[in-house]
């Protein structure tokens, strides 16, 4: 069967007159649509796409054999409403559980009761900057941006299919990742109290995310078998082998790959992190290959929740100032526990993580060397952390020009 472009069936000619001729190759035998040119590409390319149907389904007949003997070609067939085409495209398409369930809660919230009943071929530029424009964007602009990335994605899909001819989510700027939120690194000092004040068994991860950059989801999924420790003095080298992660879909906790296939790495200990690993290994680890590095007291992975928790408890009572201690001790205890600090700091875990890719690059880490041990996809976002150690030599800069000139 003939070939137009690459990855599409059948052959469509843009004619001088600024119309298109469809044709497709059936037995050694060239086939043009008895109706004549199209007005543009994709309707030529839909037509394609009804006579590959027929073909595929075997109803397929000679023009002067349809419609009780006449010439005449039928109209084609109404294309699905993007709520059917995700549905068939979601079931088709092989995703993380994860991102199966993030897919469908933007699908259900937000593309659907707007675009939902609409035909694929009625969702046009216009449709979708008119769509883009009617959500909402306070507080919710990385929601907004991953939601405009599916839709992109599954146009995209209906137009390899060649179901339409050609992509209309085409808003410049919008399925960018937004920049909502800033947070500077936190200090060493701000880390091994955090730490310290996590429970003991679960010190670790913090230790590890701060310093290593891991994800928590790899973080609880650390096995005794990931840790390679080779001792040798001063020489000592340990190296945690990223294989899995665990991860949230819907209620349930699955244990697969990394966030992305990067994301399979071996990250270096630093030596100083080596005897806190060592003595973690001896008092809470047992001592079965699988056994998690970080777990509940029962041995099982530590679930999201849990793990938010007690981390936001960790930095309430880490980062919290004199005043606001001082403020909890004097309420009344409740249970026979002094109340937490009352105040709420704006760190995530994930901040950890942004806290050592940071020190890897004011520490002198290529972008490369970033790139791998963060295991990001690409070059784009380590580039971040380089930016922020430029910014960072730039004051230590400033300092070293005062103090040039209070000595002249």
């Amino acid at each position: 069967m003939g070939r137009g472009k690459a990855g599409t069936w059948g052959k469509v000619r843009a004619m001088r007159s600024g119309r298109y001729q469809a044709s497709y190759a059936l037995n050694g035998v060239d086939i043009h649509c008895p109706l004549g040119t199209f007005g543009n590409e994709g309707d030529a390319r839909r037509w394609l796409a009804d006579e590959r149907r027929k073909i595929e389904r075997g109803d397929w007949l000679p023009f002067d054999q349809r419609h009780d003997g006449t010439m005449a070609e039928p109209e084609p067939a109404p294309l699905p409403t993007l709520a059917k085409y995700s549905a068939d495209w979601m079931a088709r398409t092989p995703h993380r559980p994860g991102t199966a369930v993030q897919y469908e809660r933007h699908l259900r919230l937000r593309i659907l009761p707007t675009l939902g009943t609409k035909h694929l071929d009625g969702i046009t530029h216009q449709v979708v900057i008119a769509w883009w424009r009617s959500m909402t964007r306070d507080g919710q602009l990385r929601a907004h941006d991953q939601t405009y990335a599916l839709l992109r994605t599954i146009m995209a899909a209906a137009l390899d299919d060649e179901l339409i001819g050609e992509q209309p989510c085409r808003v410049k700027g919008a399925g960018k990742p937004s920049q909502t939120r800033k947070a500077d690194p936190l200090t060493p000092v701000q880390v091994a109290a955090i730490a310290d004040a996590m429970p003991p068994r679960w010190r670790l991860g913090v230790l590890i995310a701060a310093w290593c950059g891991l994800r928590s989801g790899e973080v609880r999924e650390l096995r005794r078998k990931d840790v390679d420790v080779v001792i040798a003095g001063d020489s000592s080298t340990a190296v945690l082998r990223v294989r899995r992660a665990v991860t949230r879909a819907g209620g349930d906790l699955v244990i697969g790959p990394p966030k992305t296939e990067a994301g399979i790495r071996d990250v270096p200990v630093p030596k100083a992190l080596i005897p806190v690993l060592e003595a973690h290994l001896g008092k809470w680890v047992d001592q079965f290959p699988d056994s998690l590095l970080i777990a509940r007291e029962d041995g099982s992975t530590v679930p999201d929740g849990q793990w938010n928790r007690a981390f936001k408890t960790a930095c309430r009572k880490a980062l919290a100032t004199d005043a606001q201690r001082e403020a909890a001790a004097a309420k009344p205890k409740r249970g026979g526990l002094t109340p937490l600090p009352d105040c709420d700091p704006d760190v995530t875990f994930h901040d950890l993580r942004r806290t050592a890719l940071t020190s890897m690059a004011v520490a002198g880490a290529t972008i490369k060397e970033l790139q791998a041990a963060a295991g990001h996809t690409t070059a784009a976002v380590a580039m971040r952390y380089q930016q922020i150690a430029q910014s960072h030599l730039d004051e230590v800069m400033g300092r070293v020009s005062q103090m040039m000139a209070t000595a002249g």
